[in-house]
């Protein structure tokens, strides 16, 4: 199965759960010696991703606070470290990188529904 290390990390750790690989681009430094699917021989990358939007609209001071806010709390070293362990690989985005992201995700995986004529009910 597929499954996000956040949702499997404690699973891992007590040996319940053996990971065989990941889809991303690099090893997880909590994982160290569990191979990329690349490495495996199979050119997968898929993240999981979460992020924090406002509504069209929104005053371009309120999105630069909130986007400040965000960045500095994201720095903060415990709070880094607690996600790394529970599995979560942080990296801040500004607004335009975030919507470039997001926009980059969606050509990848609509391309992958159009050629694999993938539907939805």
């Amino acid at each position: 199965m597929f499954l996000t290390a956040v949702i499997g990390m404690q699973q891992m750790k007590a040996g319940k759960l053996a990971p065989l690989a990941i889809a991303a681009p690099q090893r997880f430094e909590m994982l160290p010696d569990v191979m990329t699917m690349a490495e495996a021989g199979v050119p997968l990358e898929a993240a999981y991703w979460f992020g924090l939007v406002a509504p069209a609209g929104t005053p371009p001071a309120v999105i630069a606070k909130l986007e400040a806010a965000l960045i500095e709390v994201l720095a903060l070293p415990d709070l880094r470290k607690r996600m790394t362990e529970m599995g979560a690989v942080v990296t801040p985005l500004g607004g335009k990188e975030f919507a470039e992201y997001i926009r980059s995700e969606m050509a990848k995986w609509s391309g992958v529904i159009t050629e694999n004529k993938i539907s939805f009910q």
